[in-house]
């Protein structure tokens, strides 16, 4: 027997266009469910829907009941359902055993994540409204007017809308890239509910607009690359460019723009590199302010010069455009330069040492034998690309002797295809180079580097020695000297051994490199500030610990038992400190509009990472520490990054209630700062935050209406524990925790609001927290 799907008809020839049907619809379509299509214009919805039986998806404003599609009827169980996401639950209960919708018991995130996506893409839809009123016939075209009349005077343009939807997206797109780059969907080879809320309203935008709109080719360009320095030929041309545009990344990044010196290079570059893609290619050329003004690029290459460096990226930093930088920018003024405009506008930077992305150092060295204390310290950029790799896989010199000798007093000149011309011009660059020395580990180091000839037997182009207290290792290349070029081979104690990814060649390391770039993997490429303590706020509470953003961290941190010790950072200290001890700036903004210095953070030592952000510290523990329980188990990371937010919109009437019982519990500098600058945010006093009389009633019940609509999310999830995935927690549970550590530590565990919530959902928020309370050591 068929399922009748009842959906909003359009004028267009496919009929279908509206964002929740879709929903269903894919819905069906990937289990592969019988079904049929019932079109209901708007204004037969309610009469036809009371008629059957259906009910009503949600309710408008007023509070009385609102009728709409999507909605289906199953012949046979004789159920009618509306509202997407409670059809899709009822397909995964009525239909087992077909493809899940909500695999390895993720229905609760998957609640949480359909909540927190449309908050970060639903800015675009009032700029849609007229668009959406053509294309529908002309009965609901109608009754949507004369139903919600014309847009309000005064919104923002359509530009602000679409530019605030880009945002969102972009915001989407890195919630994606927390799958680690193994499949296209977020939690494997095959969509689940996530996936299909997203395409859901891809699909409305690219239906409403047309394919061939500027609309949607602007949304399909949102992954955008403008390459600055791309020739025809050269380096750029015959490396860099080959290893962006491989197939393996056409999903990760689009060439959409070159930009050269000159008018006739760049012409012919965008020519030969569109016959390539398949595609056009716009042609830009001189300063690199135009090609970052190109609303089509997000991320702009640039492979120049040195001394042209910082000409060619601060105007790409002041478009707000992420920046990949090819050669390691020098130590100096222009170095840090670029590190305040990249924190002032809080772009993404690249920097190619690409060497590092190596199977041979993603290994690290260190861990290959028991050489002594091989160590591993933060990135120095101004090392350069020979010499990174091997200072980010073992560690610094403490004591250093060099040598470099130019061998070959002249160069033959090749042409743009590599062949000699028979010219000859005297060389002024070295091309030996000896360094030998300690490095701070202990360990006696020697590198030798040979360039501009073939290698011979036992003549390398390239060969490391690295003798520790209880054997050496050996690396050597005959193809090439740099790390970023080719893999080399690698002996450990005389014997040669084979290390998983040395096979990729050179095409392989670069695109890994770019692969970790889209997928968000800080640790495994260098970035312009690349330099477990953990820091967080104190209070003068018996633990310290209050507040509910450093929690997560801290429960993090206790729940895979990563030894760790706090060291704590008073507020009006947290810039400064961060400042020095190179921790970024976060996405949390000021009111004026920078990037924020704010806890937590976390130095890990045995890496050299230093993060803020408690989201991207989770990633990073599972990342550097895998053998312990996992925070995002089952590839999770993608569905639970919007986690937070939707909670947070959940919570967001508490605030009054906690922010001036908490400036009570903190240290008098500290509680002088949160005073001053949180009555300046929100121009009043603090006190005068805190609602009374029948204004607090209804202000805490709507604290126990967003906890009830988290409570659904759990009960959605089915678990057989007190937390969202079952009897072990997982990163969404340590954001509830933070917000309950949070309202115990200031409002004191006997208050009158924590035995409201300890009762609230029939005690779940009791049992929760007393699943937790084994994570909640203060070290």
């Amino acid at each position: 027997m068929t399922i009748i799907l009842y959906d909003t008809p359009s004028s267009l020839p496919e009929k279908a266009w509206t964002y929740n049907v879709w929903k269903a619809r894919f819905c069906l379509n990937f289990k592969g469910i019988p079904y049929t299509t019932e079109w209901v214009e708007f204004p037969d919805i309610e009469p036809l829907f009371k008629k059957l039986g259906i009910p009503p998806s949600t309710k408008q404003p007023d509070g009385s009941p609102y009728y709409t599609a999507p909605a289906i009827y199953d012949p046979v169980t004789g159920i009618y359902i509306s509202d997407s996401i409670l059809i899709a639950e009822y397909l995964e209960k009525t239909y087992p055993d077909r493809p899940p919708l909500f695999p390895n018991g993720t229905l609760g995130l998957q609640s949480a994540f359909n909540d927190g996506i449309f908050h970060n893409i639903k800015s675009v839809v009032p700029a849609m409204v007229p668009t959406i009123l053509s294309k529908l016939n002309s009965v609901s075209s109608t009754y949507m007017i004369n139903k919600h009349g014309p847009p309000p005077p005064g919104q923002p343009s359509s530009a602000e809308h679409w530019k605030a939807f880009e945002a969102g997206l972009s915001q989407v797109d890195t919630w994606y890239a927390r799958n680690g780059g193994k499949s296209l969907f977020l939690l494997g080879d095959k969509p689940s509910w996530a996936d299909i809320v997203l395409a859901s309203f891809l699909v409305y935008v690219k239906r409403m607009y047309g394919e061939e709109s500027s609309e949607w080719k602007q949304v399909a360009s949102w992954n955008g690359v403008g390459f600055v320095g791309l020739s025809a030929n050269g380096w750029a041309a015959t490396a860099l460019g080959p290893s962006l545009l491989q197939p393996s990344l056409q999903d990760r990044y689009k060439l959409v723009a070159v930009s050269t010196t000159s008018e006739q290079s760049s012409k012919a570059s965008a020519e030969k590199h569109a016959a390539l893609t398949g595609h056009s290619i716009k042609a830009y050329h001189g300063d690199t302010s135009r090609i970052a003004a190109d609303p089509e690029v997000d991320l702009v290459v640039i492979s120049v010069r040195g001394p042209h460096q910082r000409d060619a990226v601060l105007p790409v930093i002041e478009n707000k455009k992420n920046f990949f930088l090819e050669w390691p920018v020098g130590k100096g003024a222009e170095t840090y330069e670029i590190a305040e405009a990249v924190h002032k506008h809080g772009v993404k930077s690249f920097i190619g040492l690409q060497g590092r992305c190596s199977p041979v150092i993603r290994k690290r060295l260190s861990n290959l034998a028991q050489l002594g204390q091989c160590g591993n310290t933060a990135l120095r950029v101004a090392i350069g690309p020979m010499l990174d790799p091997f200072i980010f896989a073992l560690s610094e010199f403490s004591t250093i002797n060099a040598t470099a000798v130019t061998a070959y007093p002249t160069a033959e000149i090749v042409d743009v295809d590599g062949k000699a011309t028979g010219q000859t011009v005297p060389a002024i660059v070295p091309d030996h180079y000896t360094i030998s020395g300690q490095l701070k580990s202990g360990a006696i180091a020697t590198i030798i580097w040979r360039i501009g000839y073939k290698s011979t037997p036992g003549r390398m182009h390239l060969l490391w020695e690295i003798d520790g207290e209880e054997g050496s290792i050996r690396i050597e290349s005959d193809e090439s000297a740099y790390l970023n070029i080719s893999n080399p081979n690698v002996s450990l104690n005389g014997e040669r051994i084979e290390i998983e990814g040395t096979e990729s060649g050179t095409l392989g390391i670069l695109e890994y490199a770019w692969k970790a770039y889209a997928n968000g993997d800080k640790d495994e490429y260098a970035n312009i500030d690349d330099a477990i303590t953990f820091y967080d706020i104190p209070s003068r509470l018996a633990k310290k610990a209050w507040s509910p953003n450093t929690w997560k961290t801290r429960y993090c941190l206790n729940f895979k038992g990563v030894p760790y010790h706090t060291e704590w950072v008073e507020y009006p200290d947290i810039e400064p400190h961060c400042k020095k001890h190179a921790i970024p700036p976060t996405t949390t903004k000021k009111p004026s509009g920078e990037h924020a210095y704010t806890l937590p953070a976390i130095h890990d030592p045995s890496t050299g990472a230093t993060l803020a952000n408690s989201f991207e510290i989770a990633q990073y523990l599972d990342k550097a520490y895998p053998n312990a329980p996992l925070i995002f188990p089952h590839n999770t990371a993608g569905v639970q990054a919007p986690f937070a937010r939707a909670f947070a919109l959940n919570m967001s009437p508490i605030f009054n209630f906690l922010i001036p019982a908490e400036c009570e519990k903190l240290n008098p500098r500290s509680a002088e700062y949160f005073r001053r600058t949180r009555e300046a945010m929100y121009g009043k006093k603090l006190e005068d935050l805190v609602p009374t009389g029948e204004r607090r009633v209804a202000e805490w019940a709507k604290v126990k209406l967003g906890l009830d609509r988290t409570d659904e999310w759990f009960t959605k999830a089915g678990a057989s524990g007190p937390f969202i995935m079952g009897a072990i927690p997982c990163w969404a549970d340590f954001v509830v925790g933070g917000y309950m550590a949070w309202t115990r530590a200031v409002l004191g565990e006997d208050s009158e609001e924590w035995r409201d919530i300890a009762s609230w959902n029939v005690g779940r928020w009791k049992a929760f927290v007393e699943g937790l309370k084994k994570y909640e050591q203060v070290k």
